[in-house]
């Protein structure tokens, strides 16, 4: 038996895996762009094959969120911005606190790129170069 992981290292069924017409199956994929609102199907990549649109409704859940540099996020009741991402964490600098690096899914998104200005995205920016 051999257990089958895709390009981020996530393990998959093990290639003996019996499956059988009528299976219903959860398939990781990556967002391939962002979700515009009252848009009721997205585009997907999935790992080892083509990208396609899926419905809304056939989305169980998020099993890690995309974060970017600069975001304001929420980490265990404190509030922060994004220094940096790698894999399935980040980097945060915690309001009046040391940055640390916590579990991506462990954080709540407070404001996008968008809805911060350019100059607090800056200052941020700046302070994360300077740690």
């Amino acid at each position: 038996m051999t257990i089958i992981r895709d390009e981020e290292g996530a393990m998959g069924l093990p290639d003996d895996t019996t499956l059988r017409t009528g299976d219903i199956v959860l398939v990781r994929a990556k967002m391939r762009y962002d979700r515009r609102p009252g848009e009721n199907a997205v585009h997907l990549d999935i790992a080892g094959a083509s990208s396609t649109y899926a419905s809304m409704a056939a989305i169980v859940s998020i099993e890690r969120r995309h974060f970017k540099k600069g975001e304001r996020v929420r980490y265990d009741g404190n509030e922060g911005t994004v220094l940096a991402s790698h894999d399935a964490y980040l980097w945060i600098e915690l309001d009046g606190l040391c940055p640390v690096s916590v579990p991506a899914k462990a954080c709540e998104l407070v404001a996008t790129l968008d809805q911060i200005s350019s100059q607090q995205l800056d200052e941020t920016i700046e302070r994360g170069r300077a740690l």
